[in-house]
Order: C-alpha cells, then sequence, then structure tokens
C-alpha cells in the first residue's frame, strides 16, 4: 500500500463518523454555511528516510473541490477527489517556476524544498477547512466539531508520514490549538525538551521534540514582513540547511 493509499485509509476511518453532507459543498443549501471544503493532503512524490519534512500551515483560504466531480455519491470518491486537488495544487504553486512576490507561503515552501528537495517537503494544515477564507474562531458555527475533526486529521496524517522534521509554520494566533492538539504538560503531554534557535525568543522561533522522536519547529506565518520574523525565518533556513548537510 502506498502512503497516499494509508492516508486514504485514515481519511475513510475517520469521515466515516461523520454525516458526508457535512464536507458537500455542491450546493448552498447543503454542509456547513461558511466552511470551505476539507483539506486531506496526499503523500510527498519522493519522501526519502532522514529528509522527511513536513510543514503545517494554519489553514487553506477557499478550499474548493476540483469543478469537475460534480456531487459526492460516496465518501470513498470525496476523498479520491479532495486528495488530487491537493496533489494538483501543490504540484502548480510548488513549482520552481512560480516565485511569488514578496514573502508567502508557498515561497517559503520552496525555500525548505530547495535544502530537502521537493520531492521531501508535505504540507499539512492545522485547521482542516477555513471560515470565510479565515482561521476558524471560537464561537463560530460548529467551532468545535471542526477542531476535533483537524486535530484527528492531522494526528493521522503524522502517525502515517512520519516526518523527520515538522515546522509549524502558522503564527501566534494558533499557538492555544496547537497546545491543544499537542499537550505540553500534564499526563496527556506529547511536546518535551523546548529550547532556543538562535538568539530569538519563543514568540518568533521555538524548538521542541513531538512524541518523544520528532524534530520540531515553531515559526511566526511565512507571510509575515516584520524585520525579527523574516530574521528568524532567514537563521530557520539557515539552521536547517546546515542540520541536513551534516546528515549526509
Amino acid at each position: 500500500m502506498s502512503l497516499t493509499d494509508a492516508l486514504k485509509t485514515e481519511y475513510l476511518k475517520i469521515l466515516s463518523g461523520y454525516d458526508i453532507n457535512f464536507f458537500d459543498r455542491t450546493t448552498v443549501g447543503e454542509g456547513i454555511a461558511g466552511y470551505s471544503d476539507i483539506f486531506l493532503p496526499g503523500a510527498p512524490s519522493e519522501w526519502k528516510s532522514g529528509r522527511r519534512v513536513m510543514i503545517v500551515g494554519r489553514e487553506t483560504r477557499g478550499w474548493k473541490r476540483p469543478a469537475s466531480t460534480g456531487s459526492y455519491d460516496t465518501l470513498e470518491r470525496h476523498i479520491d477527489a479532495m486528495v488530487e486537488c491537493h496533489t494538483n495544487f501543490s504540484a502548480r504553486h510548488g513549482s520552481k517556476n512560480k516565485q511569488n512576490r514578496g514573502e508567502t507561503f508557498w515561497n517559503f515552501m520552496r525555500s525548505v524544498g530547495d535544502i530537502v528537495g521537493d520531492g521531501n517537503v508535505a504540507w499539512c494544515n492545522l485547521f482542516c477547512m477555513d471560515f470565510k477564507d479565515k482561521m476558524p474562531q471560537p464561537g463560530q458555527p460548529y467551532y468545535d466539531t471542526v477542531k476535533s475533526l483537524s486535530a484527528q486529521l492531522l494526528k493521522a496524517e503524522i502517525n502515517v508520514l512520519q516526518p523527520d522534521v515538522i515546522i509549524f509554520a502558522n503564527g501566534g494566533a494558533s499557538v492555544l490549538v496547537r497546545r491543544e492538539f499537542f499537550p505540553l504538560s500534564g499526563p496527556e503531554s506529547v511536546c518535551t525538551d523546548w529550547r532556543p534557535v538562535g538568539k530569538f525568543d519563543k514568540t518568533k522561533l521555538e524548538r521542541f521534540t513531538l512524541y518523544g522522536s520528532i524534530d520540531c519547529y515553531r515559526i511566526n506565518h511565512p507571510s509575515s514582513i516584520s524585520r525579527e520574523n523574516r530574521a528568524a525565518r532567514t537563521l530557520f533556513l539557515e539552521h536547517l540547511r546546515s542540520t541536513f548537510a551534516a546528515s549526509v
């Protein structure tokens, strides 16, 4: 079984517990008003052990299913369509021939790909849906359901893909959600060995270990243009380059 097939199997297990209309955006009256389609990543093309980097964004604005898929007659077809959507979107926006102006999430993805190889970079998100093109917030309809589903999907993606490094590139606004998904303390704690990277305090750049083995970093969103955040990203990429150069 391929890694993408393994992901689809996990997605089916998780999503089978929900009404399929929760995800269907084929008519205005179905699904959840204001929420995007569901974000279901496929596996990267190469994924070489020792160089596997997962980048976790915050949410995907306006994530939509392919227009050609029509309505979903089965959950399996829906999952296939959304994984294909992720694969095609990643290939199109992650191409070396497509450079965005300024500081963007995809330019950061390409920079990491330059270090470890494009096929060794996985793109996942903290939230599996956006709400009106923004990160879901407490008090919005179905927020707790979307948050719970997002946690299940992200944990399944980590379990299947087994990344060597995870970069949480989702900024300070989602810190509390990330800590809820991956507790820092208490009996359910899964994060240990917090330590700084260079001169930056933890609001700009921090490092920790997840599940006792995965090397993790948190940076502010790659679109941030503040001088400190730019400097932290530059330092982090230099750190990542030296880390993987030493592992060759």
